[in-house]
């Protein structure tokens, strides 16, 4: 299953907390999320990462083209210790090598 919200650079921190319950619901097996070009900054991708944590059947995740600097990289990265990613996009983003 793949959710694209690409491109909606108007949905805010509060659209994301949204996507992060459903996410973070026992139905949800979500395998790619694309939500690249959105605008997202650090406290976006924070939020979304409670959700991430909670959704080991995650494949490919699409973040390329956002605001994320060095402390949204390390919350998204310790979100995803139980995600089975395989592809995770992140170019065109504001983090430095610190981040990883």
């Amino acid at each position: 299953t793949t959710l694209c919200l690409s491109g909606n650079e108007l949905i805010t921190e509060a659209g994301l907390r949204s996507v992060s319950t459903l996410l973070r619901s026992d139905h949800c097996r979500l395998e790619c999320l694309h939500l690249y070009q959105m605008n997202m900054d650090n406290d976006g991708v924070t939020v979304l990462a409670d959700g991430l944590a909670r959704l080991p059947t995650l494949k490919k995740l699409n973040l390329s083209n956002n605001r994320i600097s060095d402390q949204g990289i390390q919350d998204l990265v310790g979100s995803l210790v139980n995600c089975s990613l395989e592809d995770l996009y992140l170019s065109h983003n504001s983090f430095s090598v610190f981040g990883l």
